[in-house]
């Protein structure tokens, strides 16, 4: 009974299951993104006209449809589930330190945006997460992991006319 029946009850409108938008973000107003990768690598980015530019460490050009994706992944991100509305164990989320943050900057405002992603569920399905400063955790989809957690080498330029510049910039064959 329980697996025929209850498994098929619609349950979007509850509150468990209703997704939630994080922020509000236009993303044409975003002007700068910082990501702190899960390996401690921290990239830079800034819009320079319609292009994107890596600023930060070593700066280059960056992929432009990495960062779409990441810009894309920001503005849509929604909560699937809290998890607990007032953590103090923010540790056993991987979220004290976070995992991953990925902060962005709006033009117009004056403090960033920052996400905290930490671990994933047990069943890899959903990623525990926070926005910087709040005590709520909620969960996101686990995929976002991998569209966010981007090193500085993921998020380079990789075009051919490129990867031949810096090689004869840094002398590598």
């Amino acid at each position: 009974y329980a697996y025929f029946v209850e498994s098929k009850k619609d349950t979007s409108d509850t509150p468990e299951t209703k997704k939630e938008k994080i922020w509000s973000l236009d993303s044409g107003k975003i002007e700068a993104i910082e990501i702190k990768a899960a390996n401690g690598d921290l990239t830079k980015l800034k819009k320079n006209g319609a292009s994107w530019q890596i600023v930060g460490p070593p700066a280059m050009d960056a992929d432009q449809d990495a960062v779409s994706t990441i810009v894309t992944a920001v503005t849509t991100v929604e909560s699937s589930r809290t998890v607990d509305e007032k953590s103090t164990a923010l540790a056993k989320y991987e979220l004290d330190p976070p995992k991953t943050q990925v902060t962005v900057h709006v033009a117009g405002d004056t403090s960033a945006r920052q996400l905290d992603l930490g671990t994933k569920t047990p069943t890899g399905a959903d990623l525990y997460a926070r926005v910087n400063g709040q005590p709520k955790v909620f969960l996101l989809g686990g995929s976002l992991e991998d569209q966010l957690n981007r090193t500085t080498f993921d998020l380079r330029d990789r075009s051919e006319e490129h990867t031949s510049e810096l090689q004869s910039r840094f002398g590598i064959s």
